[in-house]
């Protein structure tokens, strides 16, 4: 039985075994237009789509490009391998009649389906290839490089260098690394360029090796991530070079036959094992330890025609391509044939090799070392027995019972369940698959304490890969490639090729975060709508709006912006309708100039911030006429729209306030301006508007109050003039009648302060304050007699007090209220004379206080004791 599962393996070596199997049927085998013997074919790994470039009917040869969309992803942490194509598609062109024919590039699946047809604007096409961000990139002989995506719209473009326009490319390759592309190209000029990221291009030239001609050697790109872009170089005299951005080594290595030249060079995925052929027919295998080359072996083809293909099958073998031959060669120089139907192209994975032919899609793989211990004939190993156990099962015989008896005894019914698991992933046939997982769940019954998990997600893995593999999707993945490229990837595979219903269940079926997962498909399928320009404006609109509803974490204002790329303004407002942040919705809005919306939503947020910028992007774009009549049809805007103008234009202010006739701001903005100016006369003209500005608006008191300004400012001004080294204007009455008193100016500090019939208990507390502080102790003095006291006299005893002067205090004392008399005669220290009328009034606790204060004074305390025994016998 288990012939029927290793019929198509074919040993190399002792070891290993390699197979060959159908993917798919191509679906372009009855299109006369498709026939790989008159194309040229260039492909990537990982499951992708097909590329034709079909030249004009004058042609004797179309040229047709098989590419993988995702080979970003394959090859960012890996030595990118010599697309053959290349050189030939140019020597081949160079050989037509029509040298200016263009290309015409036709996309399709895996399997053959027609995705999409372009016919390219230019004709000097140099080499095909993918970026990390499934793009497709053309490279021009003058250095142009244009980007596609996979339904070939125009992404970008840029200029490789300046130089190159003159110099011209001669050869190039793509290569990725830390998930970003760079491009290698040689000159004419027989110069290497290296551009390390497309998305941010920054060329520079290899160092130049002396005697040494690229265009004429076989080379190859080296990029792994986290390490410097390095090239390796076979020159026309047997030498190999390492090179990178600054220097370059010769790399020494030995080779028993003698050769001309290499005409090959292949590295592995991982950058570590390399191998070239020579022009006698010598493939040299080995790896590259540091900077030495380390040989594992050299082979003799019995061949000197340079090979249609030579790449890596995998990790261990080094596959060769010529006509209906390919040879497979193993590390210790063991050999196998396999006779291909020609036709056909090699695409290179990570995990073997696919062959696309006129007629059928085929991998070859070296068999999963674990395929090989369940599968190989005679194979005792746990997952073997179980698969044979889970068969008799079935058949309801004892020889069941003796197959789980033999793994018991070995303790490796566990393993037994890995193992036939690990094998169902690398299978491609699903009835293969539901044999060995139904064998696997068997061998679970009899170790309930195995952790299910690994089983459960194979299943889950299978059947996201079944899906994929369907010939109506075309993505025919691996398990091992699948395990290396992670399930998001797949993904996005998936919504490339708007295939976003059975994105949107395998997201839902394996509980994909929603972030990663529904979102972001929703976002993609909402653009891709958006990209329909076919298709009409409120349509479209109405079935995003169905379908993403008000889903967190899906914004309309980004779907919104494609739209404006794709100039489809009314469908981004219709679009803008269903956003819930304002901030990003009003900025969008303004860009549509949906002014009035724009206004309307940035008001009902609340955000003052954004209302403000809102305002200040339309008073630039707009008439201001046009821009008032929406501004003040929003109360909070308006008024932060003043006080823009009140900071940064007040002349705009002045004739908002005019246009409204509100006479009261204009008085207020005529006040600030007036003190603006340090001008009198302007001053007083502008107060004399202000004034003008309060009666009409019947406001009297301001009206008065502003008149009664003008003639402080006019008095002042005099003052500054008589007194040429002090200032008065800007000051307050009370700080000018203060400044008349420190003068000396008492007549005209009296004439002002009824003038401005300033009160006089404020004139008193001000005057005997100036007084005081200038030490003017006699003028206090006669200022106390002038009448009496509208503040009374506590005021001059405190003023005394406080600038330290207890003996002017002392004078004031007789004068203070008798309620007073007691406390203030302690203030200044006389406690005997206080003590003398707190006992004349019988006040007890006046007494005890002043008690509290003869700490010091031992008989004037014991006299006020007596006091207090005298009133208390009474």
């Amino acid at each position: 039985v288990m012939a029927l599962y290793t019929g198509s393996w074919n040993p190399l070596g002792n070891v290993a075994f390699y197979r060959k199997f159908e993917l798919y049927s191509m679906q372009w085998k009855d299109d006369v237009n498709v026939n790989l013997n008159e194309c040229f074919v260039a492909a990537s790994s990982f499951s992708g789509c097909i590329v034709r470039d079909g030249t004009s009917k004058e042609l004797s040869k179309a040229v047709t490009v098989y590419f993988d969309i995702s080979e970003l992803f394959v090859f960012y942490s890996f030595v990118i391998y010599f697309l053959p194509f290349t050189a030939t598609l140019k020597k081949e062109r160079k050989n037509q009649k029509d040298l200016n024919a263009k290309s015409f590039l036709s996309v399709y699946t895996a399997c053959g389906y027609l995705i999409s047809s372009f016919k390219l604007p230019f004709d000097n096409l140099t080499y095909f290839g993918w970026s990390i961000d499934e793009e497709l990139i053309c490279v021009q002989e003058d250095g142009t490089v244009t980007f596609y995506d996979i339904f070939l719209a125009l992404q970008d473009s840029l200029i490789l260098h300046e130089e190159i326009r003159d110099t011209r490319v001669h050869e190039c390759r793509l290569f990725h690394h830390d998930h970003v592309t760079g491009i290698a190209a040689v000159t004419f000029a027989n110069k290497i360029l290296v551009v390390n990221n497309i998305k941010d291009p920054k060329a520079r030239y290899f160092p130049v090796i002396p005697g040494v001609e690229p265009t004429k050697s076989a080379w190859n790109v080296i990029a792994c991530d986290g390490k410097e872009t390095q090239i390796i170089l076979a020159t026309e005299n047997n030498r190999l070079f390492l090179i990178n951005a600054t220097n370059f080594i010769e790399l020494d290595y030995r080779i028993a036959k003698p050769f001309d030249f290499i005409t090959n060079i292949s590295t592995s995925f991982d950058g570590k094992k390399l191998a070239f052929l020579t022009n006698t027919g010598v493939l040299w295998i080995g790896f590259l330890y540091e900077k030495d080359l380390k040989k594992n072996c050299e082979f003799e083809t019995k061949s000197k025609t340079k090979p249609q293909f030579m790449m890596w099958c995998g990790e261990d073998a080094v596959a060769c391509l010529w006509k209906n031959i390919l040879l497979l060669v193993g590390k210790e120089k063991e050999w196998l044939n396999f006779v291909i139907e020609p036709p056909v192209h090699l695409v290179e994975e990570i995990d073997g090799i696919r062959i696309i032919g006129n007629d059928v899609h085929e991998f070859l793989q070296q068999v999963p070392e674990v395929v090989v211990d369940v599968f190989r004939i005679g194979s005792v190993s746990a997952g073997a027995l179980l698969l044979e156990a889970s068969k008799e099962f079935q058949k309801r015989t004892h020889k069941a019972d003796e197959y789980m008896k033999m793994l018991s005894d070995r303790h490796e019914v566990e393993l037994a369940v890995r193992q036939c698991v690990e094998t169902a992933g690398h299978e491609y046939t699903v009835s293969t698959q539901k044999m060995l997982l139904r064998a696997a769940s068997f061998g679970k019954c009899f170790v309930p304490e195995t952790d299910p998990k690994f089983f459960v997600s194979m299943c889950q893995t299978l059947r996201v890969l079944n899906a994929i593999r369907n010939p109506n999707i075309g993505i025919p993945m691996t398990y091992n490639q699948l395990q290396y490229l992670s399930i998001d990837v797949v993904i996005q595979k998936l919504v490339l090729r708007h295939h976003y219903f059975i994105a949107i269940k395998i997201a839902k079926f394996l509980k994909i975060p929603e972030e990663r997962g529904v979102m972001r498909i929703l976002s993609n399928w909402a653009y891709y709508k958006v990209r329909q320009v076919q298709l009409d404006d409120e349509q479209v609109a109405r079935e995003i709006a169905e379908k993403l509803g008000y889903t967190t974490g899906i914004s309309y204002s980004d779907i919104a912006c494609k739209a404006i790329d794709f100039g489809r303004t009314h469908l981004a407002i219709k679009l803008l309708d269903h956003e819930l942040k304002a901030t990003q919705q009003v900025p969008l809005l303004l860009k549509l100039k949906q002014y009035q919306m724009a206004m309307k939503r940035a008001d009902e947020s609340g955000d003052m911030d954004l209302i403000y910028t809102c305002i200040i992007m339309m008073k630039n774009i707009l008439p201001s006429r046009d821009f008032l009549m929406i501004v003040r049809n929003y109360p909070v805007a308006y008024s932060l729209y003043q006080k823009y103008c009140k900071q940064e234009n007040f002349e705009k202010l002045k004739d908002l306030y005019n246009q409204e006739d509100d006479f009261n701001a204009q008085a207020y903005c005529w006040i600030l301006e007036s003190y603006k100016s340090e001008n009198i006369a302007t001053r007083q003209d502008c107060l004399r508007s202000a004034a003008e500005s309060f009666r009409k608006a019947k406001h009297d008191f301001m009206s008065s109050e502003t008149d009664e300004q003008i003639k402080l400012l006019k008095y002042q001004s005099t003052m500054e003039e008589k007194f040429h080294h002090q200032k008065f204007v800007d000051l307050s009455v009370h700080q000018t009648i203060k400044k008349l008193l420190q003068e000396g100016e008492y007549k005209l500090a009296e004439e002002l302060k009824k003038d401005r019939k300033v009160p006089d208990k404020r004139f008193w507390w001000l005057k005997i304050t100036v007084l005081a502080e200038q030490g003017q102790w006699l003028e206090l003095e006669k200022f106390s007699k002038v009448k009496k006291s509208p503040i009374g006299y506590e005021p001059f005893v405190d003023i005394c007090l406080k600038h330290k002067n207890k003996f002017e205090a002392q004078k004031y004392v007789p004068k203070v209220k008798e309620e007073n008399k007691v406390r203030y005669h302690v203030k200044t220290g006389q406690l005997e004379e206080a003590a003398k009328i707190a006992f004349d009034e019988k006040d007890v606790e006046a007494l005890e206080f002043i008690q509290s204060k003869c700490s010091t004074n031992r008989p004037l305390k014991e006299r006020v004791e007596a006091m207090k025994l005298q009133l208390t016998r009474r």
